[in-house]
């Protein structure tokens, strides 16, 4: 095939290296390229990159080399590719080999690394860059990559009336008594706290020290706090915990720290870019994801979860090749496909997997991508772990630019190679951060919104709740499931984001949880399945009828509120329901014992010596003794002067809340 050389605005002309036989991929630009896009050229040595051990990521195996001839160069592709630099330590997530979680830690250590967070056979490490080949070689890991990251699927929130939230409030149900697990970022969470966020919101921090990098920016990094303001509107009463984590690995400790919380609801508006799919074949690989967000639904907890923003980034399909050169078509004659990026190269990342076991993966894909610097010459990076049967080797690449790279046309141009003993195979692109030219938002929902036991929600704008946003990522699931389960509304305000500014099915899940919380209140008897069918069985049927891969079930709409009144949430002991415990509360006790009466009374207060709690007890009988005496009140009066009581331990404790059923 002769040469072809691009030419670019200006009519510069580019000269590419004159070597061996070229590789010419030509594609269109998405509609905001189209004006100035060129063809491109590739050279087959720019594309003859030696893979990577097994087991070992292509970025890392790349960083390494450099850092062997370099390592000051070592520094800047580091930042390129998105990996975290301590020095000459470098940030790693190993996967032991089964049961060999310990050995792998003291490998990191022998080797001179830091631990700094495990998850059973999964360590988030730093290690030293010239020990990479070192650690790998020490026969307790399987896998050596970049820490998984999470990425989020970016004033009262206008569908609270939408989702019909408004009379479940009038009626009493504020999510009173019910805990909400949120997982997310979280930075300055704490300006917010008792104005548009409960007084008594519980914070962990589970991020481990990371060097900054200019993709974290300000509002990326309050996304949770947006998120929380939501899911407040929706459940004011609601107890909430927030969970700060980057990877993970500190994802899995930040579940099982919010189930020992006593969570009933965990909200995730993010996903993880290199989980496998839910339905892939496991064998030997560990999803640390998934198996997390299954335990946390074991554990009775209901997990919801924005389904994503990929429609527009995602492209799914067998792998076809008309001409036989080894690319992928993704249209006839067409081996590139072009991706928008409205802020250049940069703080974006590109995923493909495909149907092969994770673990023993025999077909070789490699992941190319490519732009113009400002210079106008090309820059090639590439993702090229070996699938070679071997147990490391996993179906999946990724190429993760977390610095901002300037490009002359904000375009990314991606192509993916099959080496010649592959097999097709059916196969699943994602770019995070840009929009593809050529997509397809069948399959496009993010892990883990795409397990059965995620309740994950799409996305309607609120000013036009019919419609499905154009973003809000699709089914089904990769082993063909029906999915989203529901739509909620996005385009909502916050402070964080502003006026109508918050939009994505990040703002359409919190809305999902916090109606989850309401109906707690008012059945806390149900499972987190009975919450989800009655959630999914009241939604506002949209598109095809039933349950489809657009809209889920329908839009989320509470309907009306149970009729019964909620339970009263009281302190035991405080006998006039005035929210403080003090001797007022014996004077009246003893009022009550003697015949005197006892006014002005709270109308919601049981009254003195009335059946609660189930009506296994009276209220003011403190001593649970079956009968309100002078000995109650003067077991409020030892309360008060901090005195012991001496209660039965099948009493409740005074001063402790209780649930009764109101009057």
């Amino acid at each position: 095939m002769p040469q072809e050389l691009p030419t670019m605005p200006g009519n510069r002309v580019i000269a590419l290296p004159l070597l061996a036989i070229l590789l010419v991929l030509v594609a269109s630009p998405p509609t905001e390229a189209k004006a100035d896009y060129p063809p491109i050229s590739l050279t087959a040595s720019l594309l003859q990159s030696p893979k990577p051990p097994a087991g070992l990521a292509p970025s890392l195996f790349q960083l390494w080399q450099t850092w062997t001839s370099d390592p000051w160069a070592a520094q800047f592709r580091a930042h390129a590719q998105g990996l975290h630099l301590h020095g000459e330590l470098v940030l790693v997530e190993i996967e032991a080999l089964p049961g060999q979680g310990e050995q792998a830690k003291a490998a990191v250590i022998k080797v001179g690394g830091e631990v700094q967070i495990r998850s059973g056979d999964h360590i988030q490490a730093l290690v030293p860059l010239r020990a990479i080949m070192d650690l790998l070689n020490q026969g307790t890991i399987a896998r050596l990559q970049p820490p998984a990251r999470l990425a989020p699927n970016r004033v009262l929130t206008e569908g609270i009336a939408l989702i019909d939230a408004s009379s479940w409030h009038s009626r009493g149900f504020t999510g009173s008594n019910v805990k909400i697990g949120i997982i997310d970022s979280f930075a300055d969470w704490e300006t917010l706290k008792g104005i548009e966020l409960p007084q008594n919101t519980i914070f962990r921090d589970f991020t481990t020290p990371r060097p900054p990098s200019v993709c974290d920016d300000p509002l990326s990094r309050r996304h949770g706090v947006a998120v929380a303001e939501i899911v407040h509107d929706v459940a004011p009463a609601a107890q909430l915990y927030f969970a700060q984590v980057n990877t993970e690995v500190e994802f899995a400790k930040a579940v099982q720290w919010l189930a020992e919380q006593g969570v009933q609801v965990i909200n995730l508006s993010a996903g993880f870019i290199a989980s496998p799919p839910a339905g892939a074949r496991l064998n030997g690989y560990r999803d640390l994801v998934g198996e997390s967000v299954d335990w946390a639904a074991q554990q009775g907890i209901l997990w919801v979860n924005s389904a994503g923003n990929n429609a527009r980034s995602h492209w799914m399909g067998t792998f076809s090749d008309a001409d036989a050169d080894g690319w992928l078509d993704f249209q006839p004659g067409t081996y590139i496909n072009a991706a928008y990026l409205p802020g250049g190269v940069g703080c974006v990342a590109v995923t493909l997997f495909w149907d092969d076991p994770w673990g023993g993966s025999c077909n070789d894909y490699d992941l190319y991508a490519a732009y113009f610097d400002p210079f106008g010459e090309i820059q090639l990076v590439t993702s090229n772990a070996p699938q070679n049967c071997s147990a490391s080797s996993i179906p999946l690449e990724v190429l993760d630019l977390s610095e901002p790279v300037p490009s002359l046309n904000n375009t990314l141009y991606i192509a993916i190679k099959k080496s010649p003993t592959a097999q097709p195979r059916r196969l699943g692109l994602t770019i995070w951060g840009g929009r593809l030219e050529f997509f397809r938002p069948e399959g496009s929902l993010v892990a883990p919104a795409d397990r059965a036991t995620a309740l994950a929600v799409g996305a309607v704008r609120v000013t036009n709740p019919i419609q499905l946003e154009p973003f809000s990522s699709q089914g089904p699931s990769w082993d063909g499931r029906l999915k989203p389960d529901l739509v909620a509304p996005d385009g909502v305000s916050t402070v964080t984001y502003g006026v109508h500014g918050f939009y994505g099915t990040s703002a359409s899940a919190p809305h999902v949880a916090g109606a989850a919380a309401l109906v707690l209140q008012a059945h806390p008897d149900w499972t987190a399945q009975q919450v989800r069918q009655f959630l999914e069985g009241r939604a506002i049927d949209l598109g095809p009828l039933g349950k489809d891969n657009s809209f889920g079930a329908g839009r989320l709409n509470l309907g009306e509120p149970p009729r019964q009144s909620p339970p009263l949430s009281l302190i035991w002991g405080d006998v006039d329901c005035d929210d403080s415990l003090t001797a007022v509360d014996a004077l009246k006790l003893l009022r009550h014992v003697v015949g005197l009466p006892n006014s002005p009374w709270v109308p919601q207060c049981p009254l003195l010596g009335q059946r609660v709690l189930g009506l296994t007890l009276l209220w003011g009988d403190i001593d649970c003794s079956s009968d309100v005496s002078a000995v109650d009140a003067l077991q409020i009066l030892r309360y008060v002067a901090g005195l012991p009581t001496g209660t039965p331990t099948s009493c409740p404790v005074l001063g402790q809340e209780v649930q009764i059923q109101p009057p």
